[in-house]
């Protein structure tokens, strides 16, 4: 992994104010490196939620059910996941009430 970010494909590479590369935050190597190995050491810790939610964006979507099933709760994942296994994937979510309820019509008494 370099610390130099990749240049753009449109256009030079990006410089800081110094006129050099610009260099990629720690902070991003850092997220970059826990999603690479989140296989071998699949814990998020104590990290703050913010850096949880940009793991989990990229943690990989190969990774066995049997360890992410219990480790990962993020909606998103789930239905990027889903989206990548199958290929005519609709996602819908359960918790939503139809959006036209059938009135109810009580039964004429009278025929």
């Amino acid at each position: 992994m370099s610390i130099y970010q990749k240049p753009e494909r449109d256009g030079p590479k990006r410089a800081g104010p110094t006129g050099m590369p610009y260099v990629t935050p720690l902070k991003e190597l850092c997220i970059q490196v826990v999603a690479d190995n989140f296989e071998q050491r699949p814990k998020l810790g104590q990290l703050p939620e913010k850096y949880v939610s940009k793991v989990i964006e990229k943690i990989s979507l190969d990774l066995p059910l049997e360890l992410v099933g219990t480790l990962i709760h993020d909606e998103q994942y789930w239905k990027r996941r889903s989206c990548m296994r199958w290929k005519n994937c609709q996602v819908k979510r359960p918790h939503l009430k139809h959006p036209s309820p059938i009135p109810h019509h009580p039964w004429p008494l009278d025929q």
